[in-house]
């Protein structure tokens, strides 16, 4: 049991890890400034680095993968929050139907959006598992 959650800690330490930089890349690599969507979203998945460290540090690793799972259900809120104002209105710098940039003709908030509930699921598939 406490090697299963030993992995999950790593691979959400390494998703944390690789979403910020891929949100890095975009900000500067490709000079997309982000709105404060895209920038909630980004701490949402910078939370998983250190909840991530925390729980490989401490006994109570199903404990962290809740906080971690938490921190997943905010980065969805966001995302699909972020999603609707790119579609059908804007608050943000997301301007209706000319979003940022898209990946196979959706946008990066519903990727981010899906990911999370996908994150979500899997987690929760683990930790229900005895």
């Amino acid at each position: 049991m406490e090697k299963r959650y030993r992995f999950l800690l790593i691979f959400f330490l390494i998703i944390g890890a690789c979403a910020i930089g891929i949100s890095f890349y975009v900000q500067y690599g490709m000079e997309i400034p982000p709105c404060i969507y895209c920038k909630a979203q980004r701490w949402g998945y910078f939370l998983l680095v250190p909840f991530s460290i925390i729980g490989l540090l401490i006994r109570q690793k199903r404990g962290t993968l809740r906080f971690i799972q938490g921190t997943l259900m905010v980065i969805l809120w966001f995302a699909a929050v972020h999603t609707f104002k790119e579609f059908f209105g804007s608050t943000c710098s997301c301007v209706v139907g000319a979003t940022k940039w898209e990946i196979f003709g959706l946008t990066a908030s519903l990727y981010s959006a899906t990911f999370s509930i996908a994150l979500f699921v899997i987690l929760q598939f683990f930790l229900k598992k005895k």
